[in-house]
């Protein structure tokens, strides 16, 4: 069966798809929309010394053109009026003659041979009524075509002063028409035009002076141009050298006051940005580094030893009752050892990012008693003797601090006996706070006192793994004491015993005074018998 279509419908479409169809200028709007960029003038890709040699030189070309083409035209007008004024005075001079000396209009009439003047330039003739003409003033090779009476006298009439061309055009002249006034008579001056001639003999010399001149300019705006852009291209070079990695490099600063010392700086300091970026990113991927590999190293030990003993329970090979209890409790000591290595982990990835604690006054002194108590609680038999003198505050905090205190303590107590002596002294010296913590030890080793505050590092690795060390005390002092502007010193000699020395400054007194904490005093001496309350807590 064939399906005829509904016209209306064919034409629906139709419609449909001619609105649907691009029309060609959607269609070069598209192209250009989508087509290549177009190439830059050729002049954009000249350099900077180029562009600003022509723009300068084409620029003087065209104020000289027009400054030339102006001044010789007014020099012109200038001469030829000056011209036209002397042909006037001349031609008034002439008509008095002939006016108060008939004899002399006579004798011209008469046949008498004109006035010759060889350095005359004018040229004088009567013009008659009926045509007839009477030179009295001629002139070597210069015979004008003289206009007609009548046109004689209107430009007598007029009183301007005309300019005329021979017949072939090679020659202009000036001419003047005046009435006489004892006769009906016109006379006729002209004079060749060579003031105008004269005004266009300075075109030539200005052509010159002006080629002269733009090339003087040249050489001098390529010396000048060549000289002020020197700077740019050291910039370039270094700004290249920068590029392939070398951040030391800065730029030489002359003259700061200049547009291009202005850039100078403003690169320096973009440098120095991008340097101390770089260096903050390297750092960090340094503490990371140096964060995963502590704890992958200090933390296998006691995982190892945590998986040890959880195979011989999941394996049965735990005899007895006791045998598991003592398993599960070295479980849990590792399991300790572990949290208190990640704590101080922590505590140094904190410091070595800078993620500081709001900082408050703390009495040093009060910190350093509480310690040394504790300590005495811990060793009940060890000589103990400490000395704090009062109103020692430095601004800190207080948490470090704390464990600062405790970390040089708990390292005497780890790796020295326990009949060892230990002294700790608080002092003050001018503006900064004096800590140090002396031991009757056997000391260290010459050898291992630059590694002192490394991280993990240990002197006599199998006695600190023993006495639960972790090798991070005296690193997190050294941090610590950093972190708030000190440092930490040790004096050390095998068999002489150890001395740690932290040097922190001291608070202000105006914070002192704001917290209301006591102003320095004497110093006061705590002996071995007054720590015997805290051993006797023990």
């Amino acid at each position: 069966m064939t399906t005829r279509a509904d016209p209306s419908e064919v034409a629906g479409d139709a419609t449909d798809a001619a609105k649907a169809a691009p029309t060609p200028e959607a269609t070069g709007a598209a192209g250009r929309r989508t087509g290549r960029i177009r190439p830059m003038p050729w002049w954009c890709n000249m350099t900077l010394r180029h562009r600003l040699l022509i723009l300068l030189l084409s620029t003087t070309a065209v104020v000289l053109a027009f400054q030339g083409f102006f001044s010789t035209r007014v020099l012109s007008n200038q001469l030829a009026e000056v011209h036209d004024q002397e042909m006037r005075f001349a031609a008034e001079s002439i008509r008095q003659l002939l006016d108060g000396q008939p004899d002399v209009r006579a004798r011209a009439s008469s046949g008498v041979p004109p006035v010759v003047d060889p350095g005359a330039q004018m040229v004088a003739t009567l013009l008659e009524p009926d045509g007839g003409r009477t030179e009295l003033i001629s002139q070597r090779g210069f015979h004008p075509e003289l206009p007609s009476y009548a046109e004689a006298l209107r430009l007598a009439d007029s009183g301007e002063v005309r300019t005329s061309a021979d017949s072939a055009l090679t020659r202009q002249y000036r001419v003047v028409a005046l009435r006489l006034r004892s006769s009906p008579e016109v006379l006729v001056v002209t004079d060749p035009d060579s003031l105008r001639g004269t005004a266009r003999t300075v075109v030539p010399l200005n052509v010159a002076f002006t080629g002269a001149g733009l090339l003087l300019l040249g050489v001098a705006t390529v010396v000048v141009v060549r000289r002020e852009l020197r700077p740019l291209e050291t910039m370039a070079r270094q700004a290249e050298a920068v590029a392939s990695g070398d951040l030391g490099r800065r730029v030489e600063l002359s003259r700061i006051g200049s547009e291009v010392g202005q850039l100078g700086v403003a690169l320096n300091r973009s440098w120095e940005a991008v340097q101390a970026a770089l260096q903050a990113r390297d750092a960090s991927e340094r503490r990371l580094r140096r964060f995963v590999a502590d704890a992958s190293h200090e933390l296998r030990t006691p995982l190892q030893s945590i998986r040890g003993y959880t195979d011989l329970y999941r394996h049965g090979a735990l005899p007895d009752t006791a045998a598991v209890d003592r398993a599960v409790e070295r479980i849990a000591g590792e399991t300790r050892r572990m949290s208190r290595l990640v704590e101080q982990l922590l505590l140094l990835a904190r410091y070595d990012s800078e993620q500081l604690p709001e900082r408050v006054p703390v009495d040093l002194g009060v910190l350093v008693r509480e310690s040394a108590a504790d300590a005495a609680a811990v060793q009940p038999d060890r000589p103990f003797e400490v000395e704090v003198a009062d109103g020692v505050q430095v601004r800190g905090d207080p948490d470090a601090l704390s464990r600062l205190v405790a970390n040089l303590l708990a390292n005497v107590r780890q790796h020295t006996p326990v009949e060892a002596g230990c002294w700790v002294r608080l002092r003050g010296e001018g503006g900064t706070a004096v800590l140090t913590v002396t031991d009757a030890g056997p000391g260290v080793p010459p050898d291992a006192l630059p590694h002192i505050f490394d991280r993990f590092y240990r002197a006599d690795p199998a006695r600190s793994r023993a006495s639960g060390g972790t090798g991070l005390g005296l690193a997190i002092v050294d941090t610590v004491a950093r972190a708030h502007g000190g440092e930490a010193v040790v004096d050390s000699r095998p068999g002489e015993g150890t001395t740690v020395t932290v040097r922190l400054p001291r608070a202000r007194r105006t914070d002192v005074a704001v917290l209301g904490l006591p102003a320095p005093g004497k110093t006061e001496r705590v002996e071995e018998a007054h720590l015997a309350e805290a051993r006797g807590a023990t």
